[in-house]
């Protein structure tokens, strides 16, 4: 997987999948064991951990994971709502959407408050600039 332009070894890729797997399904449990059944030093493993982009790479991974199990998710978060008559966790569905790519953050939105003291500004300062430009005669 190329990440930033950068080509990942399959060692850096196992080590990826692994860091994108939730905790308690990762196997082995701790990242000394899983340095020495990658046959690589711990510290091997934090050295790649700093390259840039491999924390994007695990993201992408681990949204990869969070896709496989999206229908188990969507049927819980279903029942949860079926159950409680609401629909709880409602900022959890819409982070989950995001992150598997099926929901885009809204576009960021500005608001820009006019005073009436600003428009009649506006609007004398514009008569002004017509007059300065109006064709003398």
């Amino acid at each position: 997987m190329a990440e930033q332009g950068r080509e990942w070894t399959e060692l850096q890729r196992q080590h990826q999948a692994w860091l994108a797997t939730p905790k308690p399904e990762r196997k082995p449990r701790t990242k000394t064991a899983w340095a020495k059944k990658l046959g690589v030093d711990r510290h091997t493993l934090a050295r790649w951990e700093q390259l840039p982009g491999w924390w994007d790479a695990v993201w992408e991974m681990a949204g990869i994971h969070v896709q496989a199990q999206l229908p188990e998710i969507l049927g819980a978060l279903a029942a949860t709502a079926t159950m409680t008559g609401i629909a709880p966790g409602i900022s959890a569905a819409r982070l989950l959407f995001e992150v598997t790519g099926r929901l885009q953050p809204a576009a960021p939105s500005v608001t820009i408050t006019f005073t009436a003291d600003d428009l009649a500004r506006a609007a004398a300062e514009l008569e002004e600039w017509e007059r300065e430009r109006r064709p003398q005669g």
